[in-house]
């Protein structure tokens, strides 16, 4: 594993709790967390997928946007995810899911973290199912 970037403290804690691999890299003058075979919820095509994130160079005051997968889940039943677009880095194709923090999830410094943007990349995927949580 690479780790090309050190995160705070409490991300590391958090990342390692989840017992997935895990590696920060830069590439195409961007920083990327990259989590590998990060499980996702039932009702898509894989079971589990690498999951990436942008890390802005202000982080953790700077919020975190959007998730990038590789390969793309798909849903099962009903329309595919998106809107998507292909990126390119680590030597293969990501597609983004584009979601954006709204005023009412404003991103909260010292508060927010990688943990809690991971778990609006789960709200928005339960909710391209039609499920919350």
């Amino acid at each position: 594993m690479r780790y090309e970037i050190q995160l705070p403290q409490a991300d590391v804690i958090a990342l390692n709790a989840t017992k997935l691999r895990w590696e920060t890299i830069r590439d195409g003058g961007y920083t990327w967390l990259i989590i590998h075979e990060r499980p996702l919820p039932q009702g898509f095509d894989l079971s589990r997928t690498d999951t990436a994130l942008s890390i802005p160079p202000m982080y953790p005051d700077a919020q975190i946007d959007s998730v990038w997968f590789s390969p793309c889940p798909r849903p099962r039943h009903g329309a595919p995810l998106h809107p998507l677009s292909d990126f390119r880095f680590d030597g293969r194709t990501w597609l983004r899911l584009c979601r954006h923090r709204t005023k009412q999830n404003a991103w909260r410094p010292g508060v927010d973290d990688i943990a809690s943007h991971l778990a609006h990349v789960d709200l928005w995927l339960l909710q391209s199912l039609g499920r919350t949580l």
